[in-house]
């Protein structure tokens, strides 16, 4: 009996020295990164409410690094300290709403935690960088065209970001540092869905401008004129206050051709007859603005927007001629690379079949200037410029057409009142 008195008393020694060894272990264990985070926050929390905000933060923080966000921008933009003093509730609503807009393409928090992660980066993270924008978007591997798709693919933009913003700038030079020389034009899907995001910004920057400008009676070219009268009255103050950061400045030109943006189909019925069938069986050109290069807007002589895709219905004309984003700088060899190559690859299903509907391609006008340089294969019967040939009409060439209705919406927007709705 003494002995077993003995081994019980034993028994009872070592479960209170294991219990006491590990709480003071527990004790001396060091502060995770986010619990000295919370702690040096100067905001009045208990120490229960100090466990919440930490559990919250490292799921949010997880997630955001299986998003493909870095360790860097996470921390200078998602763990950014508030300025002002919040209670556990406060808090925990800022960093949900952050957690989300983390994940929302062209909000303020993406496009600040973009600059951080994008700042030196190698070819391998721009190409990761792009993943997660088109992650962030909701990207098909192939693109439908319609309505629903498209509302639904917006839907992932954020309302904040403008077709005129800095930020088009950085992601374009993202996909510049990622596919050097002619790479996107190869194949692969992370490149296919890349091209397609351009017909997806494109539609979205349509539609921020019709949302934020578009009153009941106007056409989309009023929508816009308006918005260009905006950006001239900013550009006016902010030279007024002297500020030369171009950053601030807003940038709009019309005098980008609109060639490639008037295909015809045009096909021969005999030696002395040919067909011209026009998109939406309606005679009409189609007129180009475009913001820094990058963003493009199309629009019709009716004043209607040119997009392959449209939340508000597709047309023809949209699909055939329609405006794209463009990757590249300007009008030069890295716009052939990034924005005209990768089309014959690339292009989704539904615009190569609308090009071909009735048995013979819709074209551009050659760009031939005069018939003494026109030669078999550039022929002046196909020439922009020629008011007589396969292009003209009513007296004028497809090139004098199309100046026309760029002066008309210069005058518009000169006369436009720059207010939003």
């Amino acid at each position: 009996m003494k002995s077993y008195r003995i081994v019980f008393a034993n028994l009872i020694f070592g479960l209170a020295f294991f219990f006491c060894t590990n709480a003071l272990a527990e004790q001396k264990k060091p502060a995770s990164k986010l619990e000295t985070y919370v702690s040096q926050l100067k905001q009045p929390l208990s120490t229960s409410e100090q466990q919440q905000l930490v559990r919250q933060l490292e799921t949010d923080v997880n997630a955001l690094k299986s998003f493909g966000w870095s360790e860097k921008s996470i921390q200078k933009v998602y763990l950014k300290v508030p300025s002002k003093k919040k209670n556990v509730s406060q808090l925990k609503v800022l960093f949900t709403k952050r957690s989300d807009q983390a994940k929302l393409f062209g909000s303020d928090i993406f496009q600040q935690m973009w600059e951080y992660d994008v700042k030196g980066a190698s070819q391998s993270k721009a190409k990761k960088l792009l993943k997660l924008a088109l992650e962030a978007v909701g990207m098909p591997d192939e693109i439908s065209g319609s309505p629903q798709e498209i509302a639904e693919l917006i839907s992932h933009f954020s309302d904040d970001i403008e077709p005129n913003e800095n930020f088009w700038k950085i992601f374009s030079r993202t996909v510049q540092l990622a596919f050097p020389g002619r790479s996107l034009a190869k194949p692969g899907n992370l490149q296919h869905r890349l091209h397609q995001l351009r017909y997806v910004i494109s539609a979205q920057q349509a539609q921020w401008v019709r949302k934020e400008y578009k009153s009941q009676g106007l056409t989309d070219a009023q929508a816009l004129a308006r918005y260009m009268k905006d950006m001239d009255k900013s550009n006016a103050f902010i030279e007024g206050v002297g500020i030369k950061d171009d950053r601030y400045y807003y940038n709009y030109d019309w005098g980008e051709s609109s060639r490639l943006h008037n295909k015809i189909a045009i096909s021969n019925q005999s030696i002395s007859k040919i067909k011209k069938t026009y998109p939406d069986g309606k005679n009409q050109v189609n007129f180009k603005i475009v913001m820094s290069f990058y963003t493009e807007f199309i629009l019709d002589e009716d004043g209607h927007f040119v997009n392959e895709l449209d939340p508000e219905g597709n047309t023809e004309n949209g699909i055939i001629n329609g405006a794209s984003y463009n990757y590249a700088n300007e009008n030069n060899k890295m716009h052939r690379y990034l924005d005209v190559y990768p089309v014959l690859l690339h292009d989704p299903q539904f615009r190569k079949s609308v090009l071909q509907k009735y048995g013979v391609a819709f074209k551009s006008p050659n760009k031939v200037k005069s018939r003494g340089l026109a030669d078999r294969r550039t022929r002046w019967e196909y020439s922009y410029y020629n008011k007589k040939g396969y292009y003209g009409s009513v007296g004028l060439s497809r090139a004098q057409r199309v100046a026309k209705a760029v002066n008309a919406f210069k005058k518009l927007v000169e006369g436009s009142q720059h207010e939003k709705k």
